[in-house]
């Protein structure tokens, strides 16, 4: 991703994604996610995502999502 221009990259099997997306963000969290994963990354999402946020699903390569209560 980085050869084509991003400024970041995270690879959420070899850490917490949501915790590095904080950080990038100073704690505000990110304002777009788009997400092909699915269930894997489903909380991790929901962490790191900025008020009013939006995620766009656009697929399930691991799996689709569980239902999840919101606190």
């Amino acid at each position: 991703a980085r050869e084509y221009g991003a400024q970041w990259a995270i690879n959420y099997k070899e850490q917490e994604f949501w915790k590095e997306v904080r950080r990038i963000t100073g704690g505000r969290g990110a304002d777009l996610i788009c997400d092909s994963v699915g269930q894997d990354v489903q909380i991790g999402n929901m962490r790191c995502i900025a008020n009013f946020g939006r995620v766009v699903i656009f697929g399930y390569a691991s799996a689709r999502f569980r239902a999840v209560t919101m606190k």
